[in-house]
């Protein structure tokens, strides 16, 4: 993995793994995690988007859905937000789901 990736990690189960989703599925929520900086992304209900190193945290838990090739959505489970970024390249998330301000569009190169 290069310097600076971001992994993807499975989310801590509230049950204690006894969910309807057999271990592993893509439905799970989802950590993300740079390597880089040791932090997860964390979605606050408040919009506010920042990392926090506690794997505890409630608000790491991420649900990813693509939307179409190469275009992902990212909603934070506990705060029901979606994460945007603005035009100048800052974070923050949303209670909507709006597509123009939305997605992250991956390149694979």
């Amino acid at each position: 993995m290069a310097a600076g990736s971001i992994t993807t990690l499975p989310a801590l189960p509230d049950d204690g793994g006894s969910g309807t989703f057999p271990p592993g599925h893509f439905k799970d929520p989802k950590r993300l995690y740079c390597k880089n900086g040791g932090f997860f992304l964390r979605i606050n209900p408040d919009g506010r988007v920042d990392g926090v190193r506690e794997k505890s945290d409630p608000h790491i838990k991420l649900q990813l859905q693509a939307e179409e090739r190469g275009v992902v959505s990212i909603k934070g489970v506990c705060a029901n937000r979606f994460l945007a970024m603005k035009e100048d390249g800052r974070l923050l998330a949303l209670v909507s789901n709006v597509k123009s301000f939305l997605y992250f569009t991956f390149l694979h190169v």
